[in-house]
This record gives structure tokens, sequence and C-alpha cells, in this order.
């Protein structure tokens, strides 16, 4: 149905879609979950960077790093949720502490740009349009952590130590999956870019840094997955890390799923997040 999108062209926003995510929002307020929300996607399930592209009249979606009028639209989106007064609770967006952070868009891309100086502009500049409108919350950049080569360049205009420099972010994110056939990594691999992602984000970067998403795919018989995910969540935490979200949890009911999912009856993920969750408390956290 339409309440998938929250805006349909332009100059539509669809206020059935923010209603009910006004319903999510006190929902996890009420239950004691803190959210990351982010403002759109550089992939196009939902539509995607490419789409404010377009509405600007231009087809390649790395237009929207530069182009006035396609990021005039961005801002309008990032504007209408944290100005936002949610219609189930009455609270401010800006002022919700169920909000943990905002996100500038997930798996941010620039191909036209290997250098990542355009992508490291733009996120400099949109966080700080994001802490203008609100100073009351985090924000990160929804990156997957990638680095430039020693030519100084990434096929994916993505920078881990340049993205997350700008005062405006603060903490660092990145994705990792081992299990993809592109990577199929040993966990020797993984240890070594958990040390590098964390050294550096409190090195280089010096900010926090999250595993922002991470996943085992299921019936794999070369990750078993209860195991992998208790063994990368323990290593990074043990290392210093500071926060994880796990790709991804969904109700038994819900008929989606991408390999990666686990849901509250499978008793041996749950007790792994469990017993990490019971530590990290126990740390203070």
């Amino acid at each position: 149905g339409l309440n998938r999108f929250f805006r349909i062209g332009p100059d539509y926003f669809n206020e059935a879609a923010y209603k009910e995510f006004d319903y999510v929002m006190d929902s996890a307020a009420r239950h004691g979950t803190r959210v990351i929300i982010h403002f759109s996607d550089n992939w196009e399930y939902y539509g995607g960077a490419k789409v404010y592209a377009q509405w600007a009249g231009h087809e390649n979606k790395n237009m929207l790093w530069t182009d006035p009028k396609a990021n005039e639209y961005y801002r309008q989106t990032i504007k209408k949720f944290i100005t936002r007064k949610n219609t189930v609770n009455g609270k401010l967006y800006r002022d919700d502490p169920a909000i943990f952070a905002w996100d500038l868009m997930n798996e941010p891309r620039n191909e036209n740009d290997p250098t990542g100086e355009v992508l490291n502009k733009w996120i400099e500049e949109t966080a700080d349009y994001i802490k203008s409108l609100d100073p009351n919350h985090m924000v990160t950049t929804g990156s997957e952590g990638y680095y430039l080569g020693e030519d100084g360049t990434h096929y994916s205009g993505s920078d881990f130590i340049g993205g997350h420099k700008p005062k405006s972010i603060d903490f660092c994110t990145y994705h990792i999956y081992p299990t993809y056939e592109h990577n199929s990594y040993a966990f020797s691999t993984v240890k070594w870019l958990l040390d590098r992602w964390i050294s550096d984000a409190h090195n280089k970067v010096g900010k926090p840094v999250v595993m922002e998403e991470y996943g085992i795919a299921s019936n794999n018989p070369a990750y078993p997955k209860a195991k992998w995910i208790n063994d990368m969540t323990g290593y990074f935490f043990e290392k210093g890390g500071n926060g994880v979200n796990y790709w991804f949890f969904i109700d038994p009911s819900y008929t989606y799923g991408d390999g990666f999912e686990v849901n509250p009856t499978e008793t041996e993920y749950m007790n792994v997040f469990i017993k990490h969750a019971n530590r990290i408390n126990k740390n203070g956290y």
C-alpha cells in the first residue's frame, strides 16, 4: 500500500505513513527501545537517493550530493521528521528521548567521485543542517565503513575516516556481512576488520563506533549462525566497540526475510543477544 511511502512526489507528504510511524515511536518509548531514524536510502527499495535526483531533473542518483534543488527536497524530508509532533503522544520528534540518533542515509555512496571528498562535504553540510534544527540528538552517517585505498580513492566514493570527521557527526558506523559470497570472510578476517574500524574510530577520528549492521546468513554450514553472532558481538565489545545493531529482528508472523533475520521465538539466537545485553548493562552502558 501507499503507507510504505512517506513522500509521494516532491509535493505530497503521506500523513498516513507518518501517523503509523508515530505509533512505532510511541511503542518504542513504552517498551524502552531507542531508534535510529534514517531519512532515505542509497538503494532503491523504497525510492531512495535516485528519486530526489529525479525530482530535480537528473537521472544519476549521485546528483543528489551536489545539486541544490535535490538537496532542497532532501532537507524538506529531514525537516518534516525533526519538527513533527507525534500524534499519539504529543512529543516533538526533536525532543523525543526514544530517538537515539538521526542517520543521514542508509549506505550513502557516490560512485562519480572515488576520492570521497564530495560525499564528505555533503555529510558535513547535511549533518550541520540537522543540528541546526535539533541540537538534542546525535547524528551519524549510515556509512558501510569503506576505506580509501593507497591511491586515495575507493569505487564507492565513501571514506570511513573523512566522512566521520565533521563535528556534527557524533559516532562512526560500518556494516559487515561475512557470509556474502563476495566476502566469505574467515573469522580471522572479521577480527582484523573490527580491530581496524574500532581503532581508527577511536584514535584517528576520536569518536565512538557502532557496528550499525551485521548479519549472518541462515542455513550456511560454514557459518554456524548462533556461534558467529556470539563471537562477532563478543569480540567487538572486548575490543572496546561502543554499540551494535543486528540486521535484523522480525516478528514471528512477518513473512519477509533475506536469510539474516532472527525472531524472538528462536531461542538459540535470542540467548546470545540477551547474554551480551546483560554484560553491557552490567558494565553501565
